[in-house]
C-alpha cells in the first residue's frame, strides 16, 4: 500500500510554446498534444525542459508536481479507494489527483488532491469535467452535461451505517 516509485518524464517544449500550449514531446518521442502532455504529467515527477529556437535549455523546471511518498500514504488514509463517485478501485490502482491542476499554481497538498483510479483520472483530464474537494473531504464531480454526483469519505459512509445498525436494536 505505501511506498511507491511515479513515473519521471522529462517534456520539451520550444519557449514559444510555453505560453500557447501548444504541447510538446517527452525526450525520444513523438510530439504530443497540450492534453496528452497534461495526462501524463498529472502524478509524477516534473522537470519541464524549456529550449530555445536553436535547441539550447533555457529552463530545466521543478519536480515538486508529484505527491510525496509520506503524503500519498495520508491520502489512502483518508480517501482509501478511488474517490470518483461509484467507484471502489484500492489504492495501488489509484494516482494523486489536483484538483487545482498543479500547472495552473495548485498546490501539492491533501487539501488540493484526491485518489482516482487511472481511467478516472484520465476521465477527469477530457473536456467538460471538473471537480471539487469540499472541507468535509466529500467529492463533487460534475459531467460535461452539468450533472453533479457526490462521493463521501469512506470513514463517514461507515459511520452511518454503524449508526443505522445501532438504531435498529437487536
Amino acid at each position: 500500500m505505501g511506498g511507491r516509485h511515479r513515473p519521471h518524464l522529462n517534456v520539451v517544449v520550444d519557449a514559444a510554446d510555453v505560453e500557447g500550449q501548444r504541447g510538446g514531446s517527452v525526450l525520444g518521442g513523438p510530439n504530443l498534444p497540450a492534453s496528452t502532455i497534461e495526462r501524463l504529467l498529472c502524478d509524477c515527477a516534473l522537470h519541464r525542459v524549456v529550449l530555445d529556437g536553436t535547441g539550447s535549455v533555457l529552463d530545466y523546471g521543478r519536480a515538486a508536481r508529484t505527491a510525496p511518498v509520506p503524503l500519498f500514504n495520508a491520502l489512502v488514509v483518508r480517501d482509501e479507494t478511488c474517490r470518483f463517485p461509484g467507484c471502489d478501485r484500492p489504492p495501488v490502482w489509484c494516482e494523486a489527483h489536483h484538483i487545482w491542476p498543479w500547472e495552473d499554481g495548485g498546490p501539492t497538498d491533501q487539501d488540493n488532491l484526491v485518489l482516482l483510479c487511472t481511467r478516472r483520472h484520465h476521465l477527469l483530464h477530457s473536456h467538460g469535467w471538473s471537480m471539487k474537494l469540499l472541507p468535509d473531504a466529500t467529492v463533487e464531480v460534475t459531467d460535461p452535461r452539468g450533472t453533479v454526483r457526490t462521493s463521501d469519505p469512506p470513514r463517514r459512509v461507515r459511520e452511518r451505517a454503524g449508526a443505522g445498525q445501532a438504531r435498529a436494536g437487536p
